[in-house]
């Protein structure tokens, strides 16, 4: 589950521009974001930080990444991902097993 969800979060991509220098990014539910997405980089000191905003009227997402102005869209899957839930990433219990049946073999009567 984990890397289905990371493979998803890795293809994301920005589907439109809508503003290069907003005056205002609160318009866009950016200030505060309603959420975040960091990620760590190996050769990086510090996260990219993906701010995510308020659903678009085409019901995608609007976003910016830490330190960049532009203000863009993101496609649907993001609410698919913002909607996944920690728990969902739990080991699930393992199904118990059911013992077979009693076997029905002829039984030989005893001998005398």
């Amino acid at each position: 589950k984990i890397e289905e969800f990371l493979s998803k979060l890795v293809a994301l991509e920005a589907e439109r521009f809508v503003e290069h220098q907003p005056a205002d990014v609160t318009t866009y539910g950016l200030e505060p974001p309603l959420g975040t997405i960091q990620v760590w980089v190996t050769d990086r000191e510090h996260a990219q930080s993906l701010f995510i905003g308020q659903v678009s009227e085409e019901q995608k997402r609007y976003a910016r990444l830490s330190g960049r102005p532009s203000v863009f869209e993101l496609p649907t899957t993001i609410n698919d991902l913002l909607a996944t839930s920690p728990e969902s990433f739990a080991p699930q219990p393992a199904e118990p097993s059911t013992p077979p049946p009693p076997s029905l073999e002829p039984v030989a009567p005893p001998a005398e």
